[in-house]
C-alpha cells in the first residue's frame, strides 16, 4: 500500500503525486508512470524525466522515509536481530534434563532463531511410539557474514602486488619491456655510449 502524500510542499501536480506513490510500490519508474496515468508509448522516457526532477525525488525520499519509520524498521533492529541468530546456543533450548523446552518455554532470543520444528511419530523396535523432534534454524553463518560485512571485518578488494609487494609492471601489447641500465647511467653495461657524437 503506497504511503500518504507528503503536504506537498514541493508543488507537485496530482499525477506526480501518483508517480511518485506508484513509483515506491516497486520502484520500477516505467511501470509507476503507466499507472499514474501516462501513455504507454511513452512510459520508460516519462519515468525517466520525472526520477530526474529534484521535487519528484525529494518527495520520494519523504515517503521512504516515512514508510521506514511506520514500519518501524531500523538499522540497531537488524543488527539486533542478525546478533542473535549468530551467537543463538541450542543448548538454552533444552532443561537441566536434556528435555526439549516447550516453544512457550523457551526464552523469546532463542525462538527468534528457529524457523521451523517438526514433530513426527513412529513405532521404535520395542513397539512403543516415540516422538520426534526436529528443530531447523534461521542461517547462523550468514547471520554472521552480514553482520561482518557491517562492520567491514572482511576485505573483499582484490589487491595485485608485484616481486615482494612491490608494483606489478605490465607490458602491452605491441611494445617493448623498457630496460633499464643496471648501472642506472643510461649507459650500456659495457659502458658505451650509443649517442651519435
Amino acid at each position: 500500500m503506497p504511503s500518504p502524500p507528503s503536504k506537498n510542499p514541493r508543488r507537485l501536480n496530482k499525477r506526480q503525486l501518483l508517480f511518485v506513490s506508484e513509483y515506491i510500490v516497486d520502484w520500477n519508474a516505467s511501470a509507476a508512470a503507466r499507472r499514474a496515468g501516462y501513455a504507454e508509448k511513452a512510459a520508460a522516457q516519462q519515468g525517466y524525466l520525472l526520477l530526474r526532477k529534484p521535487q519528484i525525488k525529494a518527495e520520494i525520499e519523504v515517503r521512504w522515509r516515512g514508510m521506514i519509520n511506520s514500519a518501524e524498521v531500523r538499522g540497531a533492529d537488524v543488527l539486533r536481530e542478525l546478533n542473535r541468530l549468530g551467537h543463538s546456543d541450542v543448548r538454552r533450548l533444552f532443561d537441566d534434563n536434556g528435555r526439549l523446552l516447550a516453544p512457550k518455554d523457551m526464552p523469546a532470543d532463542v525462538s527468534a532463531t528457529i524457523s521451523s520444528i517438526e514433530v513426527s511419530h513412529r513405532k521404535g523396535d520395542d513397539g512403543k511410539t516415540e516422538e520426534i523432534t526436529k528443530v531447523r534454524f534461521w542461517d547462523k553463518k550468514g547471520a554472521l557474514e552480514l553482520i561482518g560485512k557491517h562492520l567491514q571485518l572482511f576485505d573483499e578488494r582484490v589487491r595485485h602486488m608485484g616481486a615482494d609487494g612491490g608494483p606489478v609492471h605490465f607490458i602491452l601489447p605491441g611494445t617493448a619491456p623498457a630496460e633499464e641500465p643496471p648501472d642506472g647511467t643510461g649507459n650500456d653495461a659495457d659502458g658505451a655510449d650509443d649517442s651519435d657524437d
